[in-house]
């Protein structure tokens, strides 16, 4: 079993829309690094906390698209990515576990800082398609970390500081504890009528069947379009609510928004996600 099983990053899959993407996240408050151009074809924006981030990937426009995860994969969350520092004894731990028939991968991207460009590097390993139906899951190795957490970018006017909770969507949540297990026994596990909650060392993980999950986020009614298996919401914790009180509808990005003392929820409809934030 992995002794330790850590958040990397959230994906969202935006296909060729980056530059509405990017737009979009800016306007509602995060810092974004600036765009960038994986050797594999993909290119992405980036908003790093202290300990994991949350990346937008997509694809040129216009142009052939490399990877075919991506073209393959719905519009939003896509892709939930877990920490290794040493990628072929993660990459063994999977085979043992028959959760992976891929080899790891190695990659890259040029980075300027200062004027001086650099390579961030990565290497990764992924489960089995068809073992998670909600989207991608897979591990990264950071060869370069100080090219992906530059001080500069940790900063975001909406005050946001991390990731603390992301939700599957599943006909069958049990099928996915169960495969969830296997990854690490380092898990706390909670069972309730409605609700699986799985905790690793620093995020939890809810499993709901698609009616559990519009009863969640019930105040947004039936502007939610739910496919039976996804990745449906992303929480994060934050320092304090001005900016995104001030926050009204933005018509243009179809976003819808709710909040009470406690937690600012917005749907955002174009893709197809919800962003909860949580005051600590």
């Amino acid at each position: 079993m992995l002794d330790k099983l850590n958040l990397d990053h959230i994906a969202i899959n935006v296909k060729e829309n980056m530059d509405e993407a990017y737009k979009l996240f800016s306007e509602l408050g995060f810092t974004l690094t600036p765009r960038g151009y994986h050797t594999l074809g993909s290119i992405n924006h980036s908003m790093v906390f202290k300990n994991d981030y949350l990346e937008l990937i997509g694809t040129p426009k216009g142009k052939p698209i490399k990877r075919p995860e991506l073209k393959k994969a719905e519009i939003g969350i896509n892709g939930l990515v877990f920490k290794s520092d040493n990628i072929k004894k993660t990459y063994q731990h999977l085979i043992n576990m028959k959760l992976s028939n891929f080899p790891p991968r190695y990659f890259s991207r040029p980075v300027e800082i200062n004027g001086i460009e650099r390579e961030a590097k990565f290497e990764t390993v992924s489960i089995k398609d068809n073992i998670f139906k909600a989207g991608r899951i897979y591990f990264c190795n950071h060869l370069t970390p100080n090219l992906v957490w530059i001080p500069q970018y940790k900063s975001h006017k909406n005050n946001v500081l991390g990731i603390t909770e992301i939700t599957i969507i599943d006909s069958n949540p049990l099928l996915v504890l169960e495969n969830i297990d296997k990854i690490s026994n380092r898990i706390k596990i909670d069972k309730q009528e409605n609700l699986i909650t799985v905790k690793t060392d620093d995020i939890k993980i809810s499993l709901y069947d698609k009616k559990s999950f519009k009863d969640r986020y019930k105040n947004f009614g039936e502007e939610i379009n739910l496919r039976k298996e996804m990745f449906g919401s992303l929480t994060f914790k934050i320092s304090s609510f001005l900016f995104l009180r001030k926050i009204n509808q933005i018509n243009f990005h179809n976003l819808f928004k709710f909040e009470d003392k406690n937690k600012i929820q917005i749907l955002l409809k174009d893709y197809n996600l919800i962003l909860e934030f949580i005051k600590i």
